[in-house]
């Protein structure tokens, strides 16, 4: 079998030309990615161009990723690159046949090849490909430590709220967590890819309160989940919604049960653009839920579907149309027979109203603002305030960054300040903004943050700073970082906030925080530097 027709070798031999044979196996992988493939496979050892190629084998280990097409163009191109984790990228070489690794997008491997510099590619030739199967990934690396905990004032507390913090994992990335009867329940994944935010080895975990050991279980080996939501149900089941990123040019948004005879798929929407993000999940009964399916590009409304538990049939409701560009949702609110949902689009936070009964909706804007690099709100949180008629929303509110130090790389609106906005219940008009954390002249607030309501009027964010541009949802790069805060507030009948107690934490990223039924909460997140490992704080406030 040639994979080069003669006279053609990879160094003269255009990338989109094609025309040759690809080895059976990895042929059917491409066809069919929900199948498990073999622990290896050739590529090109057998054949004579690649054996007589000058350079030596090596072996490289890291996440394949679709390249960005460089538009029309009749140069040289690699559509598929291996993301290494020293951040390094290798474009992966295959000839005519650009589709040959498509089912293994998103998947850790390890090729074994020969690096090649070729017309200002840095590519990797591969002879043979393996496939990397990690091990389950809770360990007990330290003991829970208390943290110290400062009133308002700077003074040091006891009769407050108490921070523990413990080490769960080195390798996990978590991307969602939610709390029931009792029960911690965490979605992660691993070989994050940086810029990206997906990455393979979904696990779910689940941890009783009072015990020490973790029940893990992964799922979905050939998918790349991206912005997962879980919902455990009365069942003792857990629903898990999820937009996976294999093909960035058309991703699909998967809804699954798990159960104790494994994932059941219930729902798969593929989009045609790259601008699906943060889908969102509700459940309206005990057989139906609303997946919310919104997209950043303009002109392209946010999809609603009705999803039956049992059947695994689904009702596309009428999209609900957007004013403006760059949609996302971060949380949902089920407030008697409507469902609240904060909706970020470019420079506007607004509140979508969506009548349950009925399927009517409206949007109320609540925020406006002006982002140097044209971006929405991060992180919105939303919580009711008991007994009061209003809704409280925490989220980022992007702002360009002063430039104290030079020029440190481009706008970004993953940098900000932090606002606290008290909501009118009935009307949806907002009747108290607050700035509550950064923008300072030393430092800005990330979007590395999250809010949950620990009391009738009381709510726990946790944020983390930076002292210039933050890059690392870019770059990988965190040397920035100022700090780490864990404070708790009380909110005033006018909507006015005062900050009651602060913890100083270590820096972190990829934060996630659910409230348990003790008034309490629980942040996940990754500790910045010492191997960035995944940590869980318990948060006290009885």
């Amino acid at each position: 079998m040639r994979l080069v027709p003669s006279g053609q070798t990879p160094m003269n031999r255009p990338s989109w030309c094609a025309g040759f044979v690809v080895c059976q196996g990895l042929s059917s992988l491409a066809a069919a990615p929900a199948a498990d493939p073999p622990a290896a496979q050739k590529i090109f050892a057998d054949e004579a161009w690649y054996q007589s190629a000058e350079g030596e084998e090596q072996a490289f280990e890291g996440i394949l990723q679709r390249a960005q097409s460089p538009g029309a163009t009749s140069g040289r191109w690699n559509p598929v690159r291996l993301v290494i984790a020293d951040k390094r990228t290798r474009e992966i070489y295959l000839g005519g046949n650009a589709n040959l690794l498509d089912g293994l997008l998103g998947r850790r491997v390890r090729i074994v090849g020969k690096p090649m510099d070729v017309l200002g590619h840095a590519e990797l030739w591969p002879a043979r490909l393996e496939f990397m199967a990690a091990a389950a990934s809770p360990v007990a690396i330290a003991q829970t430590t208390s943290l110290p905990v400062t009133d308002a004032q700077g003074e040091a507390t006891e009769t407050g709220m108490r921070v523990l913090r413990e080490t769960i994992s080195r390798e996990d990335h978590c991307q969602t967590v939610a709390w029931r009867a009792g029960e911690l329940v965490l979605g992660t994944i691993q070989n994050m890819v940086i810029g990206a935010g997906h990455g393979d080895q979904f696990t779910l975990w689940r941890r009783r309160d009072g015990e020490s050991a973790w029940r893990t279980r992964r799922y979905f080996p050939n998918h790349s989940p991206s912005m997962a939501e879980v919902l455990p149900l009365d069942d003792g089941s857990t629903l898990v919604l999820y937009t996976d990123r294999r093909n960035e040019s058309r991703r699909h948004v998967f809804l699954h049960r798990i159960g104790q005879d494994g994932a059941r798929q219930l729902f798969d929407f593929a989009a045609d653009t790259q601008g699906v993000l943060n889908p969102q999940l509700a459940k309206l009964d005990d057989r139906q839920v609303l997946v919310l399916i919104p997209d950043r590009n303009a002109g392209v409304d946010t999809r609603r579907f009705l999803v039956d538990l049992e059947t695994a049939g689904h009702q596309r409701l009428p999209d609900i149309p957007m004013p403006a560009r760059g949609g996302r949702l971060y949380e949902t609110l089920r407030d008697g027979t409507r469902l609240i949902v904060p909706h970020s689009m470019i420079h506007r936070l607004d509140i979508l109203a969506i009548d349950l009964p009925t399927g009517g909706h409206s949007l109320h804007e609540v925020d406006a603002f002006t982002s140097v690099s044209g971006e929405p709100p991060r992180g919105t949180c939303i919580f009711k305030l008991q007994d009061s008629g209003q809704y409280a929303l925490v989220y980022l509110r992007p702002a360009a960054f002063s430039d104290r130090v030079g020029k440190q790389g481009p706008p970004t609106g993953l940098l900000g300040e932090i606002v606290l906005n008290v909501v009118d219940a009935r009307t949806l008009a907002s009747v108290r903004r607050t700035v509550i954390a950064g923008f300072r002249a030393e430092a800005a607030a990330t979007h590395s943050m999250a809010a949950v309501r620990t009391g009738p009027r009381e709510f726990v964010l946790a944020h983390a700073e930076v002292d210039r541009i933050h890059q690392r949802h870019l770059t990988g790069e965190d040397k920035n970082y100022v700090g780490g805060f864990i404070t708790r507030w009380r909110i005033g009948p006018d909507g006015s906030p005062e900050l009651l107690e602060r913890c100083s934490v270590p820096p972190f990223y990829g934060t996630r925080m659910v409230a348990d039924d003790a008034g309490g909460a629980r942040l996940v997140c990754r500790q910045s530097g010492e191997g960035d490992p995944l940590q869980l704080f318990t948060i006290l406030t009885r």
